[in-house]
């Protein structure tokens, strides 16, 4: 009696496991999409300043002062290089392939959990189907080749942390909200700085000029 009950245990911390990895690896999913579609918003923000910048000067070339107009060049080469970096790096990254991958494999073990589920919920569950979905849920989990990380982890968990008030809720979103932020602003620092960089040293320059011409 005792033997079925241990492996009815085991089976069921098993999909409280698979539980556990598919929702870190929804979660993954997302926040890569998220740091490509920022990755793209930056490289078509410098793309779109590179081309405004050489229509405005080709167009208004006496607008600017000599001193004025060779600063703007050096930012546009400033953002010329900055937007080759950041395209060979997201190539290097592979950040939609990563969240593919990510993405599809928690789909795949959706459907190992489900049919697991299904066989625990049986009043006397085929233990031989249950071993053969754990070893089909491991070589899943290994053959993608890529995993999450421990902060993935952490996180994930903090997200699903269920608070006993209105008062640790309130902690606990503040809290996740605060790390996601923290985690996505140091994965895309450089873009971030490189944008900040730009747009406020061109409205340095252009308020210097409307200051001057007044």
């Amino acid at each position: 009696m005792t033997e079925p009950n241990n492996e009815r245990r085991y089976y069921e911390h098993l999909v409280d496991i698979m539980l556990t990895t598919r929702g870190i690896r929804f979660s993954v999913a997302e926040r890569e999409k998220r740091k490509e579609k920022f990755s793209i918003g930056v490289i078509a923000v410098l793309s779109i300043y590179l081309a405004g910048w050489s229509l405005a000067a080709s167009l208004f070339p006496d607008a600017l002062t000599e001193t004025q107009a060779r600063a703007l060049s050096f930012i546009s080469v400033v953002a010329s290089v900055s937007l080759l970096v950041i395209s060979l790096f997201d190539f290097a990254a592979s950040r939609s392939v990563y969240a593919e991958k990510m993405l599809q494999n928690a789909f795949s073990i959706a459907e190992i959990l489900r049919e697991a589920e299904r066989e625990l919920a049986k009043g006397d569950p085929d233990y031989a189907r249950l071993s053969i979905l754990a070893s089909t849920y491991e070589a899943k989990v290994s053959g993608v080749g890529v995993n999450h990380t421990s902060k993935d982890y952490k996180l994930w968990k903090l997200q699903r942390r269920s608070p006993s008030g209105w008062l640790e809720a309130s902690q606990v979103w503040v809290t996740s909200k605060i790390l996601s932020c923290l985690a996505f602003t140091s994965a895309m620092f450089f873009q971030i700085a490189i944008v900040v960089l730009i747009v406020a040293s061109t409205c340095c320059i252009l308020a210097v000029n409307l200051v001057g011409s007044g």
